[in-house]
């Protein structure tokens, strides 16, 4: 997987991330189906299915809203859930090849 494959995961799984009108995030988990479909390379899919911090990072993603600040502004905190998704993926995610 290149950066600029890495990259493009990112956000795809960004552009996942919502906010409700209530001020809750929902994330839709992607599957292999959906990933493959879009075009990402088979081995960053199994990577990222198969990383057993894959379900934190998901449920990180969903609380975002309980540890904002609650002068925040809906769109920061969507921008702080979308953000959990790049930090994890920089901070475990491994370039091969």
């Amino acid at each position: 997987m290149t950066p600029d494959e890495l990259r493009t995961l990112m956000n795809d799984l960004v552009s996942r991330v919502t906010m409700a009108e209530d001020g809750s995030v929902s994330f839709a988990a992607p599957t292999s189906e959906e990933l493959t479909v879009a075009g990402h390379p088979t081995d960053g899919i199994a990577q990222l299915l198969d990383a057993p911090w894959l379900e934190e990072m998901i449920t990180d993603v969903v609380e975002t809203p309980d540890y904002a600040d609650p002068s925040e502004s809906p769109d920061q905190i969507l921008q702080y859930a979308r953000d959990v998704i790049v930090e994890y993926i920089r901070k475990r995610f491994t370039l091969e090849g």
